[in-house]
């Protein structure tokens, strides 16, 4: 198992790159319905995680393991969505500790 906590790269080139990958993202998903992932959006999506505090744990079954409250275990379009909702919420002003990995399923 692999956890990550941070990404190599400084904290302004990751965030400007999952934010831009984030609007193809729900682009893809809205307009062609399609909610693949490629391995770099799980792995952006991971980096912007750790920066809000929440560890993701690789699990060999290709699932991830959220470190929040509920310990859930999502799948890689749903750990994505987890990172776009909260980034959403950072965007509106929510309180993104009012998101959990159960609200993303």
């Amino acid at each position: 198992m692999q956890t990550r906590r941070g990404h190599a790269d400084g904290p302004e080139t990751v965030r400007a790159s999952f934010e831009s990958i984030a609007e193809g993202i729900m682009y893809r998903w809205s307009v062609e319905r399609d909610t693949w992932v490629s391995a770099g959006e799980v792995e952006h999506a991971r980096a912007y995680l750790a920066r809000q505090g929440i560890g993701t744990t690789a699990l060999d079954d290709g699932r991830y393991s959220v470190d929040d409250p509920t310990a859930e275990v999502l799948g890689t379009a749903r750990l994505v969505l987890l990172a776009l909702r909260h980034l959403h919420a950072s965007r509106r002003g929510r309180p993104v500790e009012a998101i959990g990995s159960r609200d993303v399923g």
